[in-house]
C-alpha cells in the first residue's frame, strides 16, 4: 500500500486526546468559576445573615429588658395587695401604671433570610446545620409572638377597661416613659396630666381591689412566660451566630 494513502492514527490519536483535554479543562474552569461565584455569593449572604441576627439580638434583649422591668411592676403592684396600700411615691405608681398598660410586639422584619427562603438559595449555604436553623426560625419566633398577642391581648381586653371604668388617667404614666413622651409632646397631647397619687381615695381602692389584683396576677403569669420565650430565642440567636461566624472563617 502507498505510504502517502496511510491513515494517521498517531497525529489522529494525539489530536483527539487534545481536543478531550481541552474539553475537560474548559470543563473545569466552568465549573471552578461557577463554584467561585457560588462561594463568593455565600460569603455576601454570610455577612447579610451575620448583620441581621446581631440586629435580631440586640432587639429581643432590648425586649428582655422590658419585660424584666414590666414584671418587676407588676410585682410591686402584687406588693401592695400584700400590704393594702402604695409603698412607693407618685413617680414609682405612674411608671408602674404604664408597664401595666405597656405590650410591645416584636417585628424582625423580612431581610437576607427572608430573601434566601423565597427564593429557594438556601442552599448556597455549605452549613447543613445553619440551613436547617434558618429554615426552622419561624417556629422560633412564632412562639415569641404568640406570647406577646396573649400579653397584648390582656392589656385590651382587661387592663384598659378596666382603667376606663375605674377613672384610672394614664396619660401621665405615659409621659414618663422616654419613648412615649417626644410622640405626646409632638402632638401637643391637649389633656391634663393627672397623677392616680394625687387622689390617695383612689389609689387605695385600687390595691385592696380583688378584681385588679386578679388582673395583675394574669399580667405577672403572662410576662413571665413571655421571658422563658426570650431566652429561648435569644439562645436561637446565638447559635446561628455561632455558625455564621465559624463559617466566615473559611474565607479568610
Amino acid at each position: 500500500m502507498d505510504k502517502t494513502k496511510q491513515i494517521p492514527w498517531v497525529r489522529m490519536g494525539a489530536e483527539g486526546v487534545a481536543i478531550i483535554v481541552s474539553i475537560l479543562i474548559a470543563f473545569a474552569i466552568d465549573a471552578w468559576w461557577e463554584n467561585r461565584k457560588e462561594r463568593q455569593e455565600e460569603f455576601e449572604i454570610l455577612n447579610g445573615l451575620q448583620n441581621e441576627y446581631a440586629q435580631h439580638r440586640a432587639l429581643l434583649e432590648s425586649r428582655v429588658t422590658s419585660q424584666t422591668t414590666a414584671l418587676k411592676q407588676a410585682g410591686l403592684f402584687m406588693q401592695a395587695y400584700q400590704s393594702g396600700q402604695w409603698a412607693g411615691d407618685s413617680e414609682s405608681l405612674d411608671i408602674a401604671l404604664f408597664w401595666m398598660a405597656a405590650a410591645p410586639t416584636t417585628d424582625l422584619g423580612s431581610g437576607v433570610r427572608d430573601a434566601l427562603i423565597s427564593g429557594g438559595r438556601l442552599s448556597l449555604l455549605s452549613n447543613r446545620t445553619l440551613r436547617y436553623q434558618l429554615a426552622t426560625w419561624d417556629v422560633v419566633i412564632e412562639e415569641v409572638r404568640d406570647d406577646e398577642v396573649m400579653a397584648r391581648d390582656l392589656l385590651w381586653d382587661l387592663v384598659a377597661p378596666y382603667f376606663a371604668r375605674h377613672g384610672i388617667p394614664i396619660a401621665r404614666s405615659f409621659s414618663t416613659h422616654p419613648d412615649v413622651a417626644p410622640a405626646m409632646n409632638a402632638s401637643g397631647f391637649p389633656g391634663r396630666l393627672r397623677a392616680l397619687a394625687d387622689d390617695p381615695e383612689a389609689v387605695s381602692r385600687l390595691v385592696n381591689d380583688p378584681e385588679f389584683e386578679v388582673i395583675v396576677e394574669y399580667r405577672f403569669s403572662y410576662l413571665a412566660h413571655l421571658g422563658t420565650e426570650y431566652q429561648k430565642a435569644l439562645v436561637a440567636v446565638e447559635e446561628i451566630l455561632t455558625n455564621i461566624d465559624a463559617d466566615l472563617t473559611r474565607f479568610q
